[in-house]
């Protein structure tokens, strides 16, 4: 299985903006706290794409800026049309030291429309809403940032506490995790039927991320 950096290698525009990546979430984020939205998430997301062969250019730069601005509780899609229009500042200076190819603008202009679509509002839509008028590409990039709900449970509830410590709740109480869970919650109802929207992910991930969610549900939300 190809790597991030082998997959964007035969275009210069595009492993440049990889490189890129790397330092511009840290240049981002000195003021704030995001322990789970960084770098490290942005990696997996591609690598998660990578997992259930999804290989495009356009999606696995698209992974790799999806939450390059994240400020907890921004609200709306604020932080992903941010980070989309962050993408083009970044790719207009890397094209004034060498051009772009016309795949590569397009593959730009491509995974900044699938990053303006990872919002809140797109990943909890119910199962009506999900599938063939979205591209395969963006059903990918979704589940794929979703990937983390299938981890081990220790890992899992290490990604929870850190999603809390970013909206300034380090030291969560019963109803900090009560409303974690009335969150995660909208992935397993009745309306939603399934978690992942494609049919690698739901191979791969449906299972343990369902187990996971339902027990995370189970010890936090109130009776």
């Amino acid at each position: 299985m190809k790597t991030v950096a082998e997959i964007l290698q035969p275009y210069p525009g595009l492993i440049e903006l990889y490189y890129e990546a790397q330092y511009v979430y840290v240049d981002h984020r000195q003021h704030v706290l995001t322990p789970y939205h960084n770098y490290r998430h942005a990696l997996n997301v591609a690598e998660a794409l990578i997992e259930l062969g999804y290989t495009s250019p356009a999606v696995i730069i698209a992974a790799l800026y999806h939450d390059v601005v994240y400020f907890p509780g921004a609200g709306s899609d604020a932080n992903e049309r941010c980070s989309s229009t962050l993408l083009a500042s970044i790719a207009r200076e890397v094209n004034r030291n060498d051009p772009f190819t016309d795949f590569e603008k397009e593959a730009i202009n491509t995974a900044q429309n699938y990053i303006e679509q990872t919002d809140v509002e797109t990943h909890i839509q119910l199962t009506y809403d999900m599938g063939d008028h979205q591209p395969e590409d963006l059903n990918a990039l979704l589940d794929a940032d979703l990937s983390s709900f299938a981890a081990d449970w220790e890992v899992f509830t290490k990604n929870q506490l850190k999603i809390l410590a970013e909206n300034g709740i380090v030291d969560p109480q019963p109803e900090d995790l009560d409303k974690s869970a009335r969150f995660l919650s909208m992935f397993v109802n009745q309306k939603r039927k399934r978690i992942y929207r494609t049919k690698a992910a739901q191979a791969l991930w449906e299972d343990k991320a369902t187990e996971n969610i339902f027990k995370w549900i189970e010890l936090h939300r109130k009776k």
